[in-house]
């Protein structure tokens, strides 16, 4: 009677899965990096924050509210199309719960996959038919802009350690080069404990 049931307790994964690698980048510095990249290119990328450690209360608030265990990490939509992108670190591997979620995604014709860097999901983005390798509008670059407003952020900000955390995670984020760190540590006299 619950043969189908059962049967998908255990499906396996009808979805891509990279392979696991040995780069030390945690899940969150790879996200970061896909976000970064799809934002340059023009499209539209979102996180999606799900359960995490919260209260009860609050689980059952988010669920109420349309909260899904298992959805994937990044929604990421451009004209005509979405691609769903669940963001793992070299040995990290899709739960229960993520799976029968992805399995739901594909049978419903949505793209989706588990990746661990940008040119997996770049590559997968080109096959659903996502304008990748391209910018998509013709006015100034992304980066450049952001790159304008973060230095206003550094240059308006007083609090000198303030200050320079802000530098330091600009040049993280790959917004300022390690020159323009230095130079910005000269210029604003901040020194490191």
């Amino acid at each position: 009677m619950f043969a189908h049931l059962e049967s998908d307790l255990y499906a396996p994964p009808e979805f891509f899965i990279e392979p696991e690698d040995r780069n030390p980048a945690s899940e969150d510095v790879r996200q970061r990096h896909v976000v970064a990249a799809c934002r340059r290119l023009g499209l539209f990328v979102a996180h999606i924050p799900q359960s995490g450690k919260r209260s009860d209360y609050e689980r059952t608030k988010l669920h109420r509210n349309g909260a899904i265990a298992g959805i994937p990490d990044l929604l990421i939509a451009f004209p005509g199309g979405v691609y769903f992108a669940e963001m793992k670190d070299g040995k990290g591997t899709p739960s229960r719960a993520q799976i029968d979620v992805m399995n739901g995604l594909v049978r419903r014709n949505i793209p989706c996959g588990v990746h661990r860097s940008w040119e997996t999901v770049e590559q997968r983005l080109a096959e659903v038919g996502a304008p990748v390798g391209k910018r998509q509008f013709n006015d100034e670059p992304i980066e450049y802009a952001a790159k304008r407003v973060v230095l206003r952020l550094i240059e308006l900000e007083t609090n000198p350690a303030e200050r320079k955390a802000k530098i330091m995670i600009a040049r993280e984020e790959g917004v300022i080069s390690d020159d323009e760190t230095a130079d910005m540590i000269r210029r604003y006299a901040l020194v490191f404990a």
